[in-house]
């Protein structure tokens, strides 16, 4: 018999003892160290769950069943933070979507070029956008997208905004030193709002915060301009993330992705990544379709959504009732 702290069965029920609480302060706990490992849960609740089983046939059933337990609360957090918009008939007015993070040091703009034309997509978000990534893109798309705005920086936050239809009210703005477009697009009889934005990525905690506060700042512009509304980009969070609260609480965006967990990076791990890059919509929008492709070189996956005009649910009326005497 080996000892017990050589015996590997006690270790892995030590494991599953210390393993759960682990992941209730990774779904719950809102300290920057906890909330980045919380990007990759469900990987964790995964493996948790292989744990937990290998417990259970073991026969280690208070350990298994402890495990399972903080599995199932921690499995909370990924329901969905939007809420479901009642179902009316799309417009035949429709838009076509597509966000790209193209990766600065990447020297494949022909080819993304290429791969961008084959979306036939009206409104084109790029991030990571350098001066050399912006000479190539226009001298590729202005042809077939005469509308756009650039924003090139060399610090991998740069960005480019192309559309087929007019973009009125282009401003650049500032949010905590980094880059967002933002513009008015006309369909269904009224402007929409598009804003364009890469948010910080959280690697520190100052950036952590910084991205925060930036997602904060759209949800209240959109709310300030009170528009139809529109969001591309490059996040840098995953929708569990309660930082995406503002946008999908506050300014009452959806997400356009309908398998909720369609990831985005990093491009090698395929459908094993995390969904780090968004269309966001407003309930003026209806998603018709969405989907992911490769874009070449980048470590991003390219996302293209096609969304229908429709007229936003009418508030409901409260009828008072008074009687005369």
């Amino acid at each position: 018999m080996l000892p017990k702290i050589f015996n590997p069965l006690a270790r892995l029920a030590w494991l599953g003892w210390l393993l759960g609480p682990l992941l209730g302060l990774i779904a719950y706990c809102p300290l920057f160290l906890f909330m980045l490992m919380g990007a990759w849960l469900p990987h964790l609740l995964a493996l948790s769950l292989l744990c937990a089983c290998l417990l259970l046939w073991q026969e280690r059933h208070f350990a298994g069943g402890w495990l399972l337990g903080w599995i199932l609360l921690s499995a909370c957090v990924l329901a969905p933070q939007d809420t479901p918009l009642p179902g009316t008939t799309p417009q035949k007015t429709s838009l076509r979507v597509a966000q790209l993070n193209v990766l600065m040091f990447n020297g494949r703009h022909e080819q993304v070029a290429r791969e961008v034309l084959t979306l036939e997509a009206d409104v084109l978000a790029f991030q990571e956008v350098d001066g050399l990534w912006a000479e190539r893109l226009v001298a590729a798309l202005a042809a077939d997208y005469p509308y756009y705005s650039l924003a090139p920086r060399n610090n991998c936050y740069g960005m480019a905004l192309f559309s087929k239809k007019p973009l009125e009210g282009v401003q650049l703005r500032l949010l905590e030193g980094y880059p967002l477009i933002s513009a008015r697009i006309r369909e269904g009889g009224q402007d929409t709002l598009l804003i364009s934005l890469h948010a910080a990525s959280p690697m520190t905690r100052q950036r952590y915060h910084t991205r925060n506060r930036q997602l904060q700042a759209v949800a209240d512009l959109i709310q300030e301009k009170g528009l139809p509304s529109l969001v591309i980009g490059d996040f840098n969070a995953v929708p569990w993330d309660r930082a995406l609260r503002p946008l999908l609480q506050e300014a009452g965006l959806r997400d356009s992705r309908r398998q909720h967990y369609t990831a985005t990076w990093p491009s090698p791990l395929g459908r094993w990544g995390i969904p780090i890059d968004y269309v966001l919509h407003s309930a003026h929008w209806q998603t018709l379709s969405h989907s992911s492709f490769s874009i070449p070189g980048s470590d991003h996956k390219g996302m293209v959504a096609t969304l229908a005009w429709q007229a936003a649910p009418a508030p409901k009326q409260t009828i008072h009732l008074t009687s005369t005497p």
